[in-house]
Order: structure tokens, then sequence, then C-alpha cells
């Protein structure tokens, strides 16, 4: 595209220069000819205007010594520095192949891209066709966890009743096995229970009522809970901010309670922080949405197990043994019902981040 912007230049300059060397013919000849008049002639030429009538003459005296319309080309060539001609050609030639080049080049690489498109357009038409297949799978995998949830709901409650039968008939040093196995038990209902608040929330049978509560209340109530060494540093903006909130407090006070608790649970000392760091929960109120965010000063999260931290049953590779991957997910089903977003990041001093938008007004109708 520039040496195609660039030849009509080029064929301007040669033109130009044509026409200064048939000049410079033109006053040698007069010099050799004419050497008297030399003086009067190139004052004619160049001290005075050229008229449109000073141009008809001289054509007229051309075409009088029988230079004709189509000899005038001949002439122009006679007065011209030989070679030029060849040279304008090569030049010409040398641009068209030049285009060429870059034309077949370009050619091909539109080829390849095109070949690309319809490789990945195949592949998302793949995809796309298996949605249905997968969604159905998904829905019935849902639904045959949830049957065994509810089937080991009632036989679960049996058992803990009958442990605990049992332990009120034992005596006082022999009650401690019987201790252990009712929080085993009990862990066990939790995790049934949380599988069947999953199912129904997914299918849409949870109700997510409005009432009005402080999310600062809430917070220092979860921190207050958490072990000594664990809680972490309460941090509001502004700092005589209300923070209300209409929601169900029940809900959300799950939700935080199960991100304070993987906070306590994974912050450690990392590269660069201090193990007396505390995590940090910072309340922030902005215009339309309270700003939820959490912070630990350890690891931070892996790059790999970011896209997958809030889905159902994934586990990370430093997660504890007896966690099956629920807690997160629940988590962003509680603030989606909500109308809100939660997302998770590295925080670029160090450290996992998570931060949870409540929207100030969307539950409020």
């Amino acid at each position: 595209a520039a040496l195609l912007l660039l030849l009509p230049f080029f064929a301007r300059l040669y033109s130009e220069r044509n026409l200064m060397m048939q000049e410079a013919a033109l006053i040698g000849r007069i010099h050799e000819k004419l050497p008297e008049e030399e003086g009067t002639i190139l004052e004619l030429l160049y001290d005075t205007e050229i008229t449109k009538t000073d141009i008809q003459a001289g054509r007229e005296v051309l075409l009088k010594h029988g230079y004709t319309a189509e000899g005038l080309p001949i002439l122009i060539e006679r007065l011209s520095a030989k070679g030029e001609s060849i040279v304008l050609f090569l030049a010409a030639a040398a641009v068209v192949a030049v285009l060429f080049f870059f034309l077949v080049k370009l050619k091909g690489e539109f080829r390849a891209e095109r070949h690309e498109a319809e490789e990945e357009k195949r592949r998302l038409e793949k995809e796309l066709s298996e949605i249905p297949e997968l969604r159905l799978k998904n829905r019935r995998l849902g639904e045959f966890v949830e049957n065994i949830a509810h089937q080991i709901k009632t036989p679960l409650s049996r058992v803990m009743t009958s442990v605990e039968i049992l332990s009120d008939s034992l005596p006082e040093d022999k009650r401690d096995r019987t201790a252990e196995c009712m929080n085993h038990l009990m862990d066990v209902r939790k995790l049934v229970d949380r599988v069947l608040e999953i199912g129904r929330m997914e299918a849409g049978e949870v109700l997510f009522h409005a009432e009005p509560f402080s999310l600062k209340e809430l917070s220092e109530e979860l921190i207050a809970e958490q072990a000594a060494d664990a809680r972490p540093v309460l941090k509001t903006t502004p700092e005589s901010g209300s923070f209300l909130y209409r929601g169900s407090a029940e809900w959300i006070r799950e939700a935080l309670a199960n991100l304070l608790d993987n906070i306590s649970r994974y912050a450690s000392s990392g590269s660069g922080a201090d193990v007396s760091d505390p995590p940090l929960l910072a309340l922030e109120e902005m215009p339309e949405a309270y700003r939820i965010t959490l912070r630990d000063y350890g690891p931070g999260f892996s790059e790999e197990d970011l896209p997958y931290l809030f889905d159902r049953f994934y586990r990370t590779k430093d997660m504890k043994k007896g966690h099956v991957g629920l807690g997160l997910n629940l988590v962003r089903l509680i603030i989606e019902g909500h109308k809100g977003r939660i997302t998770a990041e590295n925080h670029p001093d160090g450290g996992a981040q998570v931060t949870v938008l409540l929207p100030r007004y969307s539950l409020m109708k």
C-alpha cells in the first residue's frame, strides 16, 4: 500500500526531471546555433510568464514542422535522456513484484486463519451440540445426590439418637468414645444438609426473605465465634456506618461463616507474609452496593484453582482431608440468590482475597 501511494510521487519526479533535461538540451542548442541571440531568447523563456497563447503558438510550430498529435510522443522521446523509460519500467516492475509477493503471502495467511476459524467453529458446534446432554447428565447427577442425601438423613438421625441413648447409659469415664462418634455423625449430618440446601437452591425452591439487619453487627458476631488466634480484623468504611442491609440474615450468615472458616483454615505464613498478620474482613459502603472483602496473608490461591473455586465438589490440592468442596459452592449460590456477585483473586501484595458485592436495594421491593 505504501509503494502504491509513493508511485505517483515517483512518476511526477521522473516527469519533472525529464522536463529539466529537455530545457537543458534546448538551452544548449540555442547557445550552439544562435549564440548572438541567446540572451534575448533566454530572457523571453524565463523572465516572462508563459501564457496559453504561447503554448498554442508552440503547438502550431511543431505541427508546421511535421510533428502531428500522434508524433508528439516521438519528439518527447527524442528530447529525453536514453534509459529513463527503462528505469521507470524496471521500478514499476519491482513495485508490482513486491505487491504480488505480499498478496501471495497474505493469501496464505488468510487461508491458514480461515482454516483455524473453521476448526474452531466445528469445535464450538460440537460443544454446543453436547450441552443439552451434559445438562441432562448434570441434572440427573444432582437428583441422584439429593436422593442419596434424603435416604441417608433418616437412618442417620436414628443412629444419632441411638448413640445419644447409649451414651446416657454408659459410665462417665466411657462416654468419650460415644461423644467422638456423635461429633463425626454431626459432621455427616451437616454435609447431608448442605447437599440438600444446594439442591433446593439450584432448583429454585429456596426463597430469600428480605429483612433488615446490620452487616457490621453480623460480622462482629461471626468474628467473635472464631478461635482467638484466627479472628480477622474488622475494618469498616466509613467507620461509623450502620451497614443496614435487607436480605435473608440466616443465609448471609451462612455464607460469611463459610468464608471466614475458609480464611481461618487456610491462612498461613507464605512468601513474604508475617505470621502475626491476622486475616482482614473489610466492609465498604458504596452508592449502590455493600462490598465485603476477606483477605489473608498466606500463600494465596493456585492459578489453576482460581477458575473453579466456587464449583460444586471442587477440591484444591491443599484442601485438608474431610472436605468435599461444597462450602464455597453454597456461598456462591447464596450471594447470587441475593442478586450479588462473588469473586476470588490473589492480592497484589500477597495472600488470598475474596470479594462479595451485595446490592443495597435489590431485595427491598
